[in-house]
């Protein structure tokens, strides 16, 4: 994985993930990343956190039927990726809103974060989501978490709020576009 970025205009390239099985572990550490995501906290395991079932779920099996999307590339190799996945009420991820709306993952490699990376990974990812006829996608989010101002930027919305986390949803037009 590159570990430095050139500058804020390196050029990504985006493709596809979910017809690509060769990406779970790239995948995996994405989840890892987002799951922390804070500088200096002293991370877990990778196979740990995969063993934790509110963390593990969102990759499990990948792909399930109805999982979509994006790596994000830079000179060929992966820098952050962005999918989709349902859970239901038996299994509810952090950002459940209900059984028809998948789920938002997004992670991006530390030495790549706040370079825009997220923000076209997000955007494909609405685009996908849409295209795909779906009325919205949802996520959870830390409240000092900074991709709280990325995903408001994006229209994703407050739903409900806890002490420390925001559950946010993106309504999608049914024409395809953002």
């Amino acid at each position: 994985m590159p570990s430095t970025p050139k500058t804020k205009t390196t050029p990504w390239k985006i493709r596809d993930a979910t017809a690509l099985p060769r990406d779970v572990e790239f995948l995996e550490l994405m989840l890892c990343e987002a799951a922390q995501w804070r500088p200096g906290d002293k991370a877990r395991p990778t196979s740990e956190l995969l063993a934790d079932p509110n963390v593990g779920h969102y990759i499990t099996g990948w792909p399930q039927p109805g999982d979509f999307g994006l790596a994000d590339t830079v000179a060929g190799e992966p820098i952050g990726a962005a999918w989709c996945r349902k859970l239901t009420r038996l299994d509810p991820g952090y950002g459940y809103v209900d059984d028809d709306t998948p789920e938002v993952v997004i992670g991006v490699d530390g030495a790549w974060r706040h370079l825009g990376v997220g923000t076209a990974l997000l955007g494909g990812l609405i685009d996908q989501a849409a295209r795909r006829g779906l009325r919205s996608i949802s996520l959870s989010v830390e409240t000092d978490n900074p991709a709280l101002n990325l995903y408001s930027r994006m229209g994703v919305a407050p739903t409900e709020a806890s002490d420390n986390a925001v559950t946010m949803i993106r309504l999608l037009s049914p024409s395809g576009k953002r």
